[in-house]
């Protein structure tokens, strides 16, 4: 499940660095980003669980985003600069959630395990 957002984050970067002309940086960016999106796996076990989490993260991110970004995108300099300026920490956040991902993952790991009896 770390992957999705860390896929995202990396389709965002070219999304940084935008500027004026052809849009072959704003597709690629955009196309990683998509990727990234909809990239996750969990145990079949876990798949309501899951599809749960990525409903209510999608929807979640989806308007706190679209607020922030508009907030950043439109401050001084025009909405490219500001473009420019909201993204990175679109990234950032993008990372912090595959980070959080990856330590969920682990702690829940590791009380599995101690909750296991020996065979």
């Amino acid at each position: 499940m770390a992957t999705g957002p860390a896929v995202l984050a990396a389709g965002l970067i070219p999304l940084a660095l935008l500027s004026p002309g052809p849009l072959a940086q704003l597709v690629a960016g955009l196309v990683v980003a998509g990727v990234g999106a909809g990239v996750a796996s969990v145990p079949r076990s876990d798949a309501g669980a899951g599809s749960g989490i990525t409903n209510t993260s999608r929807y979640v991110g989806a308007a706190e985003g679209v607020t922030v970004i508009t907030v950043l995108a439109l401050g001084p300099g025009g909405l490219l600069a500001g473009w420019n300026v909201a993204t990175p920490p679109v990234i950032g956040l993008s990372l912090a959630g595959a980070a959080a991902v990856l330590i969920l993952q682990n702690a829940d790991t590791r009380r599995r395990v101690a909750t296991e009896e020996p065979a």
